[in-house]
């Protein structure tokens, strides 16, 4: 399922109504042009049941989904020419209109949740992060906009970038194990606007994800771990670990797992020697948000 939340950018709202980073270009002149912007915001919220996806009731508040909006607009040359900033609290929250000369620029429309920073910099160097980064979701879209000597109205429709990852265990938890572990090596904690994927000037740290395995769940099949939300383009390793009440461990795997944006990957498998399921082996599906496919290796 597939929603969108309309939010019209209309010429009611000047620049003084926005939050403004520090690196802006005042332009003035004879031949500035306004243009409206038309966004909006397209979500899928919900988790997975074993193979099934459940999709949660339907959400038409933008405030519930959306704290913070970023708004960059970049020359034909990629020189960043301003970033504007608007959070949920103040006056037309959502909406925006600017002046341009006539000429060929790139606009890029963020959407996040409190915390997402940008840095303000050329097309190829500024990127979205969450400080601290805390597994939240990120809408994003970049569009080449070309303005002419009249005025113009431009729809963008932001898209969730953001990535997840969940593995079924299918075969029976082995009665000695306390805990088990996903950890991922190395999804990426920042946002390249310009080529608008996950980006880290550095190596980030891996991800771990421990999660204890109470008497009850030991002997039961299909066990389900699941990250948070992260920044990612192409493989990961997953390091699949199971252990004991002395922390030695109990068994072991890796596994290279596909992910993408909006996607959430699913890993199922068998971690303990058992033929839970159909079969011995992981199978990999990278669905979308709402429409799962599955792939084997």
């Amino acid at each position: 399922m597939r929603k969108i939340l309309s939010v019209l950018i209309t010429a009611s709202v000047v620049l003084t109504a926005c939050k403004k980073d520090h690196h802006i270009n005042v332009v003035t002149g004879n031949d500035l042009q306004k243009v409206t912007f038309q966004v909006g915001f397209s979500q899928v919220t919900g988790g997975f049941e074993t193979n099934s996806l459940k999709v949660n009731a339907v959400d038409t508040s933008i405030t519930n989904n959306i704290e913070v909006l970023y708004y960059m607009v970049f020359d034909s040359n990629g020189k960043s020419l301003h970033t504007v900033k608007q959070v949920n609290t103040d006056a037309g929250f959502g909406s925006y209109t600017d002046n341009l000369h006539p000429g060929t620029y790139t606009v890029a429309i963020a959407g996040g949740k409190t915390g997402l920073s940008t840095t303000a910099a050329d097309l190829t160097a500024q990127t979205l992060s969450y400080v601290p980064f805390a597994g939240k979701d990120l809408f994003f879209n970049k569009i080449t906009l070309v303005v002419t000597t009249t005025a113009s109205t431009q729809t963008v429709n932001l898209q969730r970038v953001t990535s997840k990852l969940q593995t079924i265990i299918k075969d029976a938890i082995p009665s000695n194990v306390v805990s088990m572990q996903m950890v991922l090596q190395y999804p990426n904690t920042k946002f390249a606007v310009g080529t608008a994927t996950g980006y880290d000037v550095n190596v980030p740290a891996p991800r771990k994800y421990t999660f204890a395995i109470p008497a009850a769940t030991r002997g039961t099949i299909n066990y389900t771990m699941t990250t948070d939300l992260f920044f990612s383009q192409g493989s990961v390793s997953v390091f699949l670990k199971a252990f004991d009440s002395n922390n030695v461990i109990v068994s072991q795997k890796t596994v290279v797992a596909t992910t993408g944006q909006n996607k959430i990957t699913i890993l199922s498998g068998n971690l303990f020697g058992g033929s839970g399921g159909s079969g011995g082996g992981f199978v990999i599906g990278v669905p979308g948000w709402n429409a799962p496919v599955t792939q084997t290796f």
